[in-house]
């Protein structure tokens, strides 16, 4: 099997928009909490679904180890 090549063409950040991604990527990091009370309010389907497509996107060896996600809402199954 044959795929056709995409050429990578990223744009170019200037490095004052960069250090500003940063600044802000390092705000969220540095305010990061480990939490230990969870709600019980139900999360909403759509926002699962994004939390799992952008788990998906996370690099494994190779590409080749398989993710699996289960999502339930039964709590007899969680």
């Amino acid at each position: 099997m044959t795929y056709p090549t995409v050429p990578y063409r990223p744009r170019i950040v200037p490095d004052d928009e960069r250090i500003d991604r940063a600044r802000q990527v390092y705000t969220e990091m540095d305010t990061r909490r480990s939490v230990r009370d969870f709600s019980d309010r139900p999360v909403p389907r759509e926002m699962l679904d994004l939390a799992i497509a952008a788990a998906s996107t996370a690099p494994s060896g190779a590409h080749m180890q398989p993710w699996t996600f289960v999502v339930t809402g039964d709590p007899e199954v969680k």
